[in-house]
């Protein structure tokens, strides 16, 4: 493998590393996801990424999921457990 990409690699996996322990959960998209499968330039696709996971469509069935896999394993909300107090 080409020093360089090692590099990159290593790098990558460095900050994926440091963000996961600081609690986040990672779903990391490439513009090659898009590029592979359409004609466009890298940053179209990157701006097409970037619209599609910023928007609300999205951020609101991530919550939606997250609430019916909490209901799912029988976990309460803050409100439920503190009342209108939070």
């Amino acid at each position: 493998m080409e020093q360089s990409l090692k590099n990159r690699n290593s790098k990558f996996d460095k900050a994926v590393k440091t963000l996961k322990d600081l609690g986040y959960v990672l779903n990391i998209w490439h513009i090659s996801d898009v590029t592979q499968n359409y004609r466009c330039s890298d940053s179209e696709a990157r701006l097409m990424l970037e619209s599609i996971l910023e928007s609300d469509y999205i951020t609101n069935r991530v919550f939606e999921e997250v609430d019916e896999k909490a209901f799912d394993n029988n976990l309460k909300s803050w409100c439920e457990v503190y009342g209108d107090k939070v």
